[in-house]
């Protein structure tokens, strides 16, 4: 197991034990930051304007993400309470009496409950779930060609061994359809790949081995089935591709202070390429 790290001697390497909010206290450039659409984009969630609120959804695969990786911390960090209608003056009490906690139901608590049984039944996630290894592990290293510090935090790793000599990624996703066809175009929407590709980058120029990126992916209504992804080849490389030149505009930003948008002047606009070349 990787010793827990004193957060007040952080610095480039891999980290284990540093709580969420001294990983945000790390000043470097994390995956959130460097995918932004454009340059501008990155300033405004430098200066905390992309934030919004959580959603259902979102809570739901935190809380089920808690309960996987970090058990100790639902009690912490969670309130739940045996009420059905949140307009009842129990919730509001209950709201009340936790300011400092994530208020949510028993029916809450009981719908992550079935999403965790369900997951570790499936044999290709419950082996990564059970393999050795910490979780919530932070990465740290510096880009050689931009010299700009960067961060990761890791749902699990499972550190490079002799047979084969590669680290590997897992990351817990949840969402409303797991099939291959809906889970690219989640890829796309979110921008996963990037991400992984970040995080790959981070493990092999801290460890100097290679590392695969491994999603597990789990519905998040009945059955609450499960289906594993890696990152493949060509999607690594193209999100290698970008995180070079979301490094380069970043640091361009810093060192000038110049953040563009998408480049101003008037273009061409109409429907999608793909519905031109159908009539051509």
């Amino acid at each position: 197991m990787t010793e827990k790290t004193d957060p007040a001697t952080v610095g480039a390497g891999l980290h284990y034990g540093l709580s969420f909010d001294a990983y945000r206290a790390v000043d470097a450039a994390n995956a959130s930051l460097l995918k932004q659409r454009t340059p501008a984009h990155m300033k405004a969630y430098l200066d905390g304007l992309l934030g919004k609120g959580a959603t259902p959804a979102m809570v739901l695969g935190s809380l089920t993400h808690a309960m996987l990786f970090e058990p100790d911390t639902i009690d912490r960090d969670y309130a739940f309470a045996a009420v059905k209608d949140k307009k009842q003056a129990a919730w509001k009490a209950h709201v009340k009496a936790n300011p400092d906690k994530q208020c949510l139901t028993e029916t809450d608590r009981a719908h992550a409950d079935e999403m965790v049984a369900a997951v570790r039944k499936d044999p290709v996630a419950q082996g990564y779930l059970e393999a050795t290894g910490p979780a919530e592990l932070t990465a740290i290293a510096r880009d050689e060609d931009t010299g700009i510090l960067c961060k990761g935090r890791f749902d699990k790793y499972i550190a490079p061994c002799e047979d084969p000599p590669i680290g590997i990624i897992p990351d817990y996703k949840t969402t409303t359809n797991a099939e291959e066809w809906a889970w690219r175009n989640k890829c796309k929407e979110f921008d996963h790949p990037f991400s992984a590709a970040f995080y790959i980058r981070l493990a092999e120029a801290i460890t100097g081995c290679l590392h695969r990126f491994v999603w597990i992916v789990q519905e998040t209504t009945p059955p609450y089935a499960v289906q594993c992804y890696y990152l493949e080849d060509e999607s690594q490389a193209k999100g290698i591709e970008r995180i070079d030149a979301a490094l380069r505009n970043y640091k361009e930003g810093i060192e000038t202070g110049n953040w563009p948008g998408y480049g101003g002047g008037l273009k061409a606009g109409g429907y999608p390429a793909w519905m031109l070349k159908q009539h051509e």
